[in-house]
């Protein structure tokens, strides 16, 4: 108990908090914020779903007839989404649920946790905190992995810390392994948290040579399943980075770390804005003076080791802003640190209840005001697309689409095919999917120029023209185009 407020009362309120955060919008289409990773996670799921389960054998549209299935990452958050279609029908909500859900789950861990690093007070204030941080509000209900990676950290760290801190036994030792090796196998980055790990194995229980030898068939275990899967990974089409060089490559780490604007990014603007909120980044201040003060190794070592993963993720951490959630639990408990220091210095003023209300309520307030607009759906035309392509086209007709978002309009109007930015491409592109056995050619109006539509016009017919899109007939059925053999 914590002032009169039962442990079983926090935790149902951090729980419930959470959820409620995450129901506006969970019914929404696809086609919010960051479309384009959801539809590519949900892209997985439908295929499944209709084809087959084959777990090892994911598929996604927009590498058009290749046969081989995706390489992607460890996609047993679309897997889990594909049998809830079968529990409930094939609705994007149930992937938006089953995020929130996890999201959920990772708040009751981060209680849990906290009690044993913190007080129950500081504890339950930064669980609470952890609904109310923008960036962990928008995506911890998307359709995406994300909220899955961060449960099954929080979670891995929990466990972890049972075992090694209060002798668990061989249980916890197996739930922390099974949580930590998902987490990283689901999204790599997470493997950040093993710096976290090595702080908690160093201070805990036990010799240290024990330690160490835990520690390497930890590390070996996780080790093997990533390197099993990624090698599997690379044998497919592709659609993440799938081997060490790829991945360096796509980073771009040394010129991202030499540029200015990588830090101002994630430490001038979106650390006050998305990461903890204008004054969540005061109480974090003061929580991490605090936590430096009374030698809290393993908040401070979780702090170090978020910041060194946004660092090595170089250009795609600066591009993706999702790829900051792991600030979200580590922030969230500093700041009800924070909360908690300032607390007892300022409640038993008048001035400092007031100051302390204001501050603590501009939290949520600043998060709904950034991230509204985040919420608002994007391409209205698409339904009506989707209702075209059926009319007009069979489920097994392949697509070329002018756009650089590979999946997102694939997704919508169900069918595969291949992205061609005419920008980027040209008119070249469109000829290039009628080769590969493309029979449409679907363009959104704002992508076309007076002087490519003529060429098209000239070239293919118009089986569909509307204000927002056309669709053009690159071949008739049984026509001469090239399918590919990749």
């Amino acid at each position: 108990r914590q002032r009169g407020l039962s442990l079983a009362a926090a935790l149902f309120i951090v729980v419930t908090v959470n959820l409620l955060v995450h129901l506006p919008g969970i019914n929404s289409p696809l086609r919010d914020h960051h479309s384009y990773r959801q539809t590519q996670t949900a892209m997985m799921s439908r295929n499944y779903y209709l084809h087959d389960f084959n777990f090892l054998h994911p598929k996604v549209d927009f590498h058009g007839n290749d046969p081989r299935y995706a390489g992607t990452e460890f996609p047993l958050f679309s897997y889990l989404v594909a049998l809830l279609y079968l529990l409930g029908g094939e609705w994007d909500i149930w992937g938006r649920i089953l995020s929130s859900l996890f999201a959920a789950g990772m708040v009751a861990y981060l209680f849990a946790l906290g009690r044993r690093l913190l007080s129950n007070e500081a504890a339950f204030l930064g669980a609470l905190v952890a609904s109310f941080i923008p960036l962990g509000i928008f995506f911890t209900r998307t359709f995406q992995p994300d909220a899955m990676a961060l449960f099954c950290t929080v979670g891995g760290v929990y466990h972890f810390y049972r075992w090694r801190m209060e002798r668990g036994g061989v249980p916890q030792a197996i739930l922390s392994w099974i949580l930590i090796a998902n987490a990283s196998l689901v999204k790599l980055p997470s493997l950040y948290i093993f710096l976290v790990l090595c702080v908690i194995a160093w201070w805990g229980n036990g010799s240290r040579r024990r330690a160490v030898v835990d520690l390497a068939i930890f590390g070996a275990g996780t080790l093997a399943v990533l390197v099993a899967w990624y090698s599997h990974a690379a044998k497919g089409a592709p659609v993440v980075p799938a081997t060490l060089s790829t991945l360096l490559f796509v980073a771009n780490i040394k010129a991202q770390l030499l540029d200015p604007g990588f830090w101002k990014t994630h430490f001038v603007s979106r650390l006050p804005e998305l990461y903890t909120t204008y004054a969540g980044l005061l109480f974090l201040v003061f929580g991490l003076r605090r936590v430096w003060r009374e030698r809290g190794v393993v908040l401070l070592a979780w702090f170090v080791s978020v910041i060194i993963c946004i660092m090595l993720l170089g250009e795609n951490g600066r591009i993706h802003q999702y790829a900051a959630l792991p600030f979200v639990p580590i922030n969230a408990l500093l700041i009800g640190v924070g909360l908690e220091e300032l607390g007892r210095r300022w409640w038993s003023r008048r001035w400092g209840r007031i100051a302390l209300v204001i501050l603590v309520l501009s939290i949520p307030l600043h998060a709904s005001l950034r991230i509204h607009k985040w919420y608002r759906l994007s391409n209205p035309w698409l339904p009506a697309a989707a209702a075209a392509v059926a009319e007009v086209s069979e489920a097994d007709d392949l697509f070329g689409i002018n756009t650089y978002d590979n999946p997102v309009i694939l997704y919508h109007i169900r069918r595969r095919g291949w992205a061609r930015c005419l920008w980027i491409d040209g008119a070249g592109g469109v000829e290039e999917t009628r080769q590969l056995g493309a029979r449409f050619f679907l363009s959104p109006c704002a992508g076309e120029d007076q002087a490519m539509r003529k060429l098209f016009l000239s070239r293919y017919p118009v089986v569909v023209q509307e204000d927002d899109f056309t669709i053009y007939r690159l071949q008739q059925p049984g026509s001469a185009g090239q399918v590919s053999g990749r």
